[in-house]
């Protein structure tokens, strides 16, 4: 029997504040310091080790929508769910605009379809197979 590790599975949600730091950098670089606090922040509460922002790793979506205004105006504010595995902390944005939501649908739609298409692609040959035999 392989040893089995029973992963403890943290999920929390979080409002995080992010006008106060994003405040006294220069424009050209706010959503930049958006995301980094928004690291910073995460790997406090989750209490990753060494607060390694290495181990935080932020959604595409989450991401998309923290450069939605661009690099001058991040948002000052941003709700999200945070889920630790281990070592390794998930961060999800919580509220998508419709623009995302419909892009999340979308891929969503084409990765299933894929999946569908292979699995023909291996019931079809595993037939084959039993044929030739």
């Amino acid at each position: 029997m392989a040893k089995e590790e029973k992963i403890n599975k943290v999920e929390r949600e979080y409002i995080i504040p992010l006008r106060e730091k994003c405040r006294v950098v220069p424009r050209y670089r706010k959503t930049e310091k958006a995301i980094k606090t928004l690291k910073e922040f995460i790997a406090r509460h989750m209490k990753v080790v060494n607060r390694d922002l290495k181990k935080v790793k932020l959604d595409n979506y989450l991401n998309e929508l923290m450069w939605i205004r661009g690099i001058k105006k991040p948002f000052h504010k941003i709700k999200i769910k945070a889920v630790k595995e281990g070592d390794i902390v998930r961060v999800y944005a919580v509220d998508l605009p419709d623009r995302l939501k419909f892009k999340k649908a979308r891929e969503e739609r084409i990765e299933k379809a894929a999946k569908d298409i292979s699995e023909k692609k291996k019931a079809k040959k595993k037939v084959v197979e039993e044929a030739s035999k």
